[in-house]
């Protein structure tokens, strides 16, 4: 037993030196890399072949940047007077993930084991540039989307706010790496602030939105839609009324039918209008088809699933074309 116990620690001593030799034989770029400075940014990498190699010292690089960004988060987030939950962190690691880098040089390479050990070398000032640009046109195409606003229809102050709530969380991303790199000639503060605003003026116009269905509307089709609407949050009213934010949904559908081999098959265009003080603000057509064995009730049901399905897949806001 005493034996066997020396044969294995002989063992895994020689394992251990022969993995100790290796390292040491390593490129002292890859083994003991170059820290971020004011001018670069550096990655290491190995592949076997020069494009895994590359493409592992950029991952390695956008790595050491999110690190230094994540450590960074909760005291920007308490600058910026936002409250980032740990679902919302996770969002933010997610897209740090996937930062990309233009313009990089290969600084160093070298061979070893079959193997090519590279570093990647980017240039600090093209990757702020970069993406201080991605920030100037984000708030550019933000401040045209909300300009005069308020004049325009229910319907385009929903579509215009949630264009630019579909890429807020990229802006504050964005603010979030320059911030952290610490690029000083932005208003961090102040883009917060608007981004802010942004969100609280969609919130509070999905809050002020009431749908009703008209009454003459086909009642499976309108249930349909109701339910779409109901699972958006976005409130219906069963009352027609004269308030100013009140959309009227009117449902007109065709609908053809044929039996095909032992089948019936009923194919739906179901055409949405949506009226606001007697204006019709938008329209859109949904056209599905069904088939059943057992009856042409069957078939129709079916039919309208599919439309539930697509409100389920594209949204609400795409089917209605709000």
């Amino acid at each position: 037993m005493i034996k066997k116990t020396l044969i294995l620690l002989l063992l895994s001593s020689c394992i251990n030196s022969h993995q100790i030799k290796n390292l040491d034989e390593l490129p002292k770029f890859y083994t003991s890399p170059k820290q971020n400075n004011q001018s670069i940014l550096y990655g290491v990498g190995e592949g076997y072949n020069l494009n895994s190699a590359t493409k592992s010292a950029l991952i390695n690089a956008s790595s050491k940047l999110m690190t230094n960004i994540s450590a960074n988060i909760k005291l920007l987030s308490k600058s910026y007077n936002d409250n980032i939950s740990e679902q919302y962190r996770q969002q933010i690691n997610e897209k740090l993930e996937k930062i990309t880098f233009n313009n990089y040089q290969i600084s160093n390479s070298a061979n070893f084991n079959n193997k090519i050990y590279v570093e990647i070398a980017i240039d600090r000032n093209n990757f702020i540039k970069q993406n201080v640009q991605k920030i100037k046109n984000l708030n550019q195409r933000f401040k045209n989307l909300s300009q005069n606003i308020e004049q325009k229809n229910i319907i385009d102050q929903y579509r215009n706010l949630k264009k630019i709530n579909s890429k807020l969380y990229e802006a504050k991303i964005l603010n979030i790496i320059l911030d952290s790199v610490k690029y000083k000639n932005i208003n961090y503060q102040e883009n917060y602030q608007k981004y802010n605003q942004y969100q609280s003026q969609f919130d509070d116009l999905i809050e002020k939105m009431i749908f009703h269905i008209d009454k003459k509307s086909d009642k499976k089709i309108a249930n349909i839609i109701k339910k779409g609407l109901s699972d958006q949050k976005i409130k219906i009213s069963n009352k027609r009324s004269n308030l100013k934010n009140l959309i009227i949904i009117k449902i007109n559908q065709e609908e053809v039918s044929d039996k095909i081999y032992g089948s019936f098959i009923v194919k739906l265009r179901v055409n949405i209008e949506l009226i606001n003080q007697g204006k019709i603000l938008a329209t859109n057509l949904i056209e599905s088809s069904g088939s059943s064995v057992i009856s042409k009730k069957e078939a129709r049901n079916s039919a309208i699933l599919e439309i539930y399905n697509k409100i389920q897949e594209d949204s609400i806001e795409n089917i209605l074309s709000l």
